[in-house]
């Protein structure tokens, strides 16, 4: 077990020489991972964890990855996707450019799947869209686009639960290596590193899609990232969260933005 003191250096190797700011993120979810780390890896002591950091740049992404959270799947929660679908992607029917950002995209599943809604709805061809996460190891297989087989029925499920009447597998190339999404979709997504705690403003969108990924930082490092995302948004913009993630952490925020029905999607005023 790692004690408190010991997490602080750790956090501050990371800070000092790589610029990885980790100390605004929930102190005990952190905790428990670098534990874990620590415990899996069979360090002899703080010490030998913090010098492997220090020592080996290469051993950054491991780190990197095993610490951020990279749960998703495609259409995740549909009823989000149904809303996005149903009451906010036909706000931009008459938009000749929509810029679309998804922070904290992980291994690309749900970017692809706001991709094909897009398609569905026509507009696909005049987006753009930006996505990003931390994790430089989950970008390269967001890249790759290519998920296992065994998934599919799973992603079916959720496409048609919100609201597709497309055949799902239209949008795979399936072979023995898996089920690669196909090229007309990814092409419209560019990824890119991207850190929400130190990183500034990397344009203007219409969409911000930021899902599950707040809940992990405390209150100031929430206010930081929604005061980022009202910069980066114009009037008529919309911001989306996850289901325990409200814009409402930032005070100083909320009359610039209404909630859109039952969903976390919010629309600046």
């Amino acid at each position: 077990m790692l004690e408190d003191r010991e997490i602080d250096g750790i956090l501050s190797d990371l800070l000092e020489f790589y610029g990885y700011d980790f100390n605004y993120y929930a102190r005990d979810s952190l905790k428990r991972r670098l534990c874990r780390i620590y415990r899996l890896e069979k360090f002899p002591s703080a010490e030998a964890f913090r010098n492997k950091i220090r020592m080996e740049s290469n051993y950054l992404e491991t780190l990197i990855d095993r610490i951020t959270v990279n749960v998703t799947e495609m259409f995740r929660d549909p009823d989000f996707f149904r809303e996005l679908r149903e009451n906010v992607l036909p706000s931009f029917a008459s938009f000749d450019k929509i810029n679309v950002w998804h922070a904290g995209c992980s291994s690309g599943e749900e970017v692809y799947s706001l991709a094909i809604l897009l398609h569905e709805a026509d507009l696909l061809e005049r987006t753009q869209i930006t996505a990003t996460d931390i994790n430089r190891i989950v970008l390269r297989k967001a890249r790759a686009a290519n998920y296992s087989k065994n998934l599919l029925p799973i992603f079916a499920q959720n496409y048609y639960k919100a609201g597709g009447k497309q055949d799902f597998a239209q949008y795979c190339n399936e072979s023995e290596n898996g089920a690669t999404i196909k090229e007309f979709i990814r092409n419209k997504v560019g990824f890119a590193a991207h850190n929400l705690a130190n990183d500034n403003m990397i344009g203007t969108f219409h969409l911000i899609v930021c899902r599950n990924v707040v809940i992990y930082f405390d209150r100031k490092l929430r206010e930081k990232v929604f005061e980022l995302f009202d910069s980066s948004t114009i009037p008529g913009s919309f911001i989306a969260l996850g289901s325990k993630e409200t814009i409402g952490a930032a005070a100083n925020l909320k009359h610039k933005f209404e909630q859109q029905g039952r969903e976390k999607i919010w629309k600046k005023t």
